[in-house]
């Protein structure tokens, strides 16, 4: 079993995909039930189908990020209008990086306790973009943070099956 795209241990996921090797042709429907049977009880199989798309169609992922901060959600929006340098770090390197074009989209919100920002990164295979690093650009502002990946996404914006 291969995910599209592997969530962190802190983060939780509303929608993935992943392959499975089989040996011949099984109908969807059965085939789900059979793997739902034997997943973790918070991890159901919705459905299950022959791919559209390969992973490497994978281009960007949507989330929603709680956020407990005194900040107002109008205060965190303007924070992301221009350059968000973090410091990135990957498995051969560690560089400080403006990673706002990896940002195709974010809205924050006002919510009970702080603020929700939706919002939609960079998770091509070459261009990666954890949601980690959205509340790590806000630093102590942030007492805690909830991260959902919502959706994956194609080139074209449309959700990758």
């Amino acid at each position: 079993m291969v995910f599209a795209l592997p969530v962190s241990h802190y983060q939780d996921a509303l929608y993935d995909i992943f392959d499975v090797d089989i040996l011949e042709q099984v109908d969807p429907v059965q085939a789900a039930a059979q793997l739902s049977a034997v997943m973790p009880s918070d991890m159901p199989v919705l459905k299950a189908a022959y791919p559209k798309k390969k992973f490497k169609d994978l281009d960007s992922a949507s989330y929603e990020i709680s956020l407990k901060t005194p900040l107002s959600a109008e205060e965190i929006q303007s924070r992301f209008a221009g350059e968000v340098v973090v410091e990135k770090k990957s498995k051969k390197k560690c560089a400080f990086t403006d990673i706002s074009p990896m940002i195709k989209e974010l809205i924050a919100y006002p919510a009970e306790d702080g603020v929700l920002l939706k919002c939609t990164l960079s998770a091509s295979p070459d261009n990666y973009l954890n949601p980690k690093y959205i509340t790590e650009f806000l630093g102590d502002a942030v007492s805690y943070s909830h991260t959902v990946r919502t959706m994956l996404y194609d080139e074209k914006g449309n959700p990758l099956e």
